[in-house]
This record gives structure tokens, sequence and C-alpha cells, in this order.
């Protein structure tokens, strides 16, 4: 299969496997149980006991970890007496509980390194002698032994719920009061379940609520996938998660007697174990409402249901998409997240005044940098270097559109988009279009209400219009690929829909469309589109087979964002 075909078929089956490939949840639970599961589809009456199972098991490797790492003698919360509120808040209000700790932790962070250390240092030294003694290596090698315990069991949980993508998806698709109750309940859990209980999550000021929610989801599912990767890269060994303010903490103690290196690993130790703890039962309590249902789950569950295959890229979608651009410096390309110090940006003010139009530099020496080529635009054109993900990007809400569908020739207008301007790829030197293709362009350019022109055995053109507007939107997009420097996905899916709706045609035949694709997009343009048509047959689920074999992708995918668009919509009122 070429990587052209790969490609094609992994964004139109993400998430989607084939029936075929005897894909099952291998728990590794004992007698090495497996139960099948067919991760396209998620019926909660056959998968109940299945992911009950799962919940039992990993619930279990949950409570031996508690039950090992017995709570360490370090007294009441600290930071609870420091900034005066009640840690039992956590059982009877847990909302202004963990207000009360976000507001302790942007003071802590806020601190100079050195005082969070003098913060901890007598409770730590009751816990951990100056001088280790045998007992207090025993503690250590135990928690470092539960750590890698607790990771190992983190990374098990992820894989059963990321099987089918269903995870991405259903986390994507939950309103934002759902992920925050899942949030809520892993960072109870780690503050209840960490050897030093509540004042472990002084550790990591980085996972708040606030901060891992923000963004509709996606700043929790970044979160997940890079600690994931960080835990499986790791292996066999025990991951430390990298922070710079907790590097600045340690290495601010210096020669200070009070906090030797081997207190400053304990200190590691439990921080990564809050961590842990965290991941895992954020991902249990997701399990569970799969399991059991939930308000919020069950709407997610029927968008999922209604479409597996459109469902995928809905959550695929809606990961990737940004809910606003980015800032970078116009000059040096940076964000303020890669300059030390976080610094405020500076814009233009001509630009902004004259144009309303924004420029971003991160210091007046790269403005000033900037200014022999700025200067020529500046105040009189909107003009920019339209760096990825930035306000002057227009494709600044999807961070991972490919370079060549950049290059795409949109039409813009003050009334927006014209369906009939969409579907043309601006022609590139190095990508030279074939007698065949040069035609076919040409007539299109001329005829912008047409879709595609097929010819007959005489030679003579036939116009090809698709009806409903999300499927020719569909179909625009695919031959706007096909006209790009890599064309092969867009050549797959609209071949695909051509020979499925025009092949009995009087005047045309399933031969005649494939000997003039191949002439218009090469030799391989057969063997490619069979292998699509093949494919998307076996992805379809036994209940829908009938209904969608006659049914092209295209099709498929117009009628899927026509019912989807109002089932998302709806399941996030609900």
């Amino acid at each position: 299969m070429s990587e052209h075909i790969r490609t094609f078929l992994a964004s139109v089956d993400r998430g989607y496997y084939l029936p075929n490939s005897k894909v099952y949840l291998d728990v590794s639970c004992p007698q090495n149980s497996k139960f099948w599961l067919n991760p396209a589809l998620i019926d909660r009456t056959l998968i109940k006991a299945h992911v009950s199972t799962l919940i039992a098991f990993h619930t279990t490797q949950i409570m031996a970890t508690r039950i090992a790492s017995s709570p360490l003698d370090a007294g009441p919360s600290i930071v609870a007496s420091k900034f005066r509120f009640d840690p039992s808040l956590i059982n009877t209000d847990s909302t202004r509980w963990n207000k009360s700790w976000e507001k302790a932790l942007r003071s802590l962070v806020s601190d100079p390194p050195k005082r969070v250390l003098d913060l901890f240092g007598d409770s730590l030294l009751r816990i951990i002698p100056q001088k280790l003694n045998v007992q207090s290596l025993r503690t250590i090698r135990g928690i470092k032994d539960k750590l890698h315990e607790c990771q190992s069991m983190t990374i098990n949980l992820y894989n059963d719920l990321n099987k089918g993508g269903h995870f991405r998806t259903a986390w994507m698709l939950l309103d934002d009061k759902e992920r925050k109750k899942h949030i809520q309940h892993g960072l109870q859990e780690a503050c209840e379940c960490s050897r030093w209980k509540q004042d472990a999550r002084a550790l990591c000021p980085e996972i708040t609520l606030t901060k891992i929610s923000k963004d509709e989801g996606r700043a929790f599912f970044t979160w997940i996938n890079e600690y994931l990767k960080g835990l499986k890269d790791a292996l066999p060994e025990t991951y430390f998660v990298p922070n710079e303010w907790w590097e600045r903490v340690i290495t601010s103690r210096g020669t200070s007697l009070v906090l030797t290196e081997s207190m400053a690993k304990f200190m590691t130790l439990l921080r990564n174990e809050f961590i842990a703890i965290f991941a895992c039962h954020v991902g249990m309590s997701l399990l569970k409402d799969f399991a059991q249902g939930s308000p919020g789950m069950n709407s997610a569950v029927d968008i999922m249901n209604s479409d597996p295959l459109f469902s995928s890229f809905v959550g695929v979608a809606l990961e990737s998409t940004r809910s606003k651009p980015i800032i970078r410096c116009e000059n040096c390309t940076k964000s303020p997240d890669m300059i030390e110090g976080n610094p405020k940006f500076k814009i233009c003010s001509v630009c902004k005044s004259r144009l309303d139009f924004v420029i971003h530099y991160c210091s007046h020496a790269c403005q000033k940098e900037d200014w022999p080529n700025h200067r020529k635009h500046c105040g009189e054109q909107k003009i920019s270097k339209k760096l990825k993900g930035t306000i002057n990007d227009p494709y600044w809400i999807q961070p991972l559109m490919p370079d060549y569908a950049r290059t795409l020739n949109v039409p813009r207008s003050e009334n927006g988009i014209s369906l009939d301007d969409l579907g043309f790829a601006t022609m590139e030197p190095s990508h030279p279009y074939s007698p065949a293709l040069q035609r076919q362009v040409s007539l299109l350019n001329a005829n912008k209400q047409v879709d595609y022109f097929l010819f007959d055995a005489n030679d003579r053109p036939i116009c090809i219009f698709i009806p409903d507007t999300f499927a020719r939107m569909s179909f625009r997009h695919m031959r706007s690929v096909a006209l790009s420097p890599e064309p092969m996905y867009g050549v797959a899916g609209l071949g695909e829909h051509l020979l499925k709706r025009m092949s009995n045609h009087p005047r045309l035949s399933r031969h005649l469309i494939l000997e003039q694709l191949t002439k218009e997009f090469g030799d391989d343009t057969t063997a490619n589109i069979v292998m699509v048509e093949e494919s998307l047959l076996d992805t379809l689920n036994p209940e829908s087979a009938n209904s969608l074999a006659d049914s092209s992708f295209v099709e498929r995918t117009g009628k899927s964002v026509t019912t989807m668009m109002a089932k998302t919509i709806d399941g996030r009122k609900a």
C-alpha cells in the first residue's frame, strides 16, 4: 500500500478498526483473560460487564497501592495552616476547597523558590533525617517502587481507554462541567491517596483545575498525551515529570543543611506520586462513566454511536483546533512561552490605529530589526508573514493543517466564501499537470458551478453536479487536494465518489472513468482508488452496511455533517 493511501485511510478511518483485524482489549488480568470489543461502536449493554471487570481490576490495583502507601507522619496540612483554609472542605465543599488550594498555589509559585523549601523543611526532617538510616532508605525505596507500579498501571489504563480513539472523542464531546468533574475527582483522589496527603499538591502547581481544564478540554488532552509519552519513553525506568519551577526549587537549596540531596529526591518522588495518582484517577472516573453512564457521558456516547466513523472525525477535529490564535514575534517568530520570563509582547501601534491590524514583537530590539521589512507596509497595507497559528494565519484554528493545503486557492470576500469558488489549487512549477488534468482545470475554471467533468467514449463532456451542500463541500475539498502537490488523498476520495455515482450512466462505465482519472493523475490512480473502495466497505458496521453500502464516502460525510452538527449542539446543551 502506498504512503499516500496510508495517509488517506488514516484520515478517513482514524479510530475506526476493520472487523477482520480482531482488535481486542487485553487488560492483563489474571489468567490473561481477554474481552472482545468493537471500538467503532459503544454498546453499553454489550461491554458493560467487560468494562466493569476492567474497573474492578484497576481499582484492585489502586487499592493495593493505597494500602502499601501508608501516609507519612507529617502532621496537619502545612499549606492549609499557612494560608488559613480548612483542608476538610475536600469532603464537604470541594469547589471552595479547590479555590483555596489554587489561591495558595499561585502564592507559592510567586514566592522565591527557597521559601517553598523553608515552608516544608521542619516537616521533612520529621520524616527523613539529615543522616539517612535504614528506615528512611526503606521509605524512599518503597515510594519509588510504588510510584513505578502506579505509572505502569496508568499506562495500561489509558491504553484501555484509548482503544478505538474513544477517549479522545468522548473527552472532546463532553461539556466543560463534565470534564471538570473528572479532573476534580483526580485531584481529590490524589490528595487522599498520596503519602503526603494534601501537601503533596503543593509540589505540583502546574496541575490545577483552572489550568488543565482550559481551552475546552484540549489542555488536559495535551497534558495526558505528553505524560503518557514520557512514561513509555522512560520504560523500564521510573519517569520524573520535568518542570522549570520545580527545578528552581530543588536547586535553590544550595548548601542548606535543612534540605539535603536525599530530601530533594524524596520530595521529587512525592511530587511524581501525586501526578501519577491524579492521572490514574481521572482515567478511572472516565472509565466508570463509560460503563455505568452519566448525564454528561450519555449524550457523548449517543453521538459516538449515531455515526462512529464521523464521530471519530469530530474528536480529532475538536482536539486539534485552537480556540484562539497564538502570539508570535514577527521577527524571531518565538511565542511568549518560548522566551524566558514569558515577556509581554508589543504591537505595531501605527498598524493597529490606522488599519486595526496586529503585528506582534517580543521586544523593541526585534521590532527595530524587522523595521526594514515592515516599513514598506506599515500603516498602509495589511501585510504580515502570516506566521502559523497567529491571527494573520488564515488557518490558525487548525495548527495541523499541512503545508500543501495552505496553498489551496480559497477566494474570500466581505460576504464570505462562495461554494462555487471552492476546489481550486494554486499551480506550482514543481507539480506539473498532465495534459488531461490541464484540460479538466481549464473547464472547471470556465464553469465554476460544475463539480467535475467526465468524458464519454466519443470524448463528449458530462457535467457532474453534487446536490447536497455538505457533500459538495467535501468533494470540492478533495478536488482541491487532488490538484495540489500531494494529490493522492484527494484523488482517492474523488475517484471513489465518481465511480459510485457515475459508473451506470448511459454514456459512461467504470472502465472509462478509471481510464480518464489515470490520464489525469497517473498510473497508480486505479490501484489506489480500488484499495480505498475495498477498505471503506470493510469499515461498515453490519447494522449500517445495507443503508451505507450504496453511498460514497463523500455522501456519507455530507450526511454525517448534517446530522452530527445538530446532535453535537444538542448534546452539549443537554
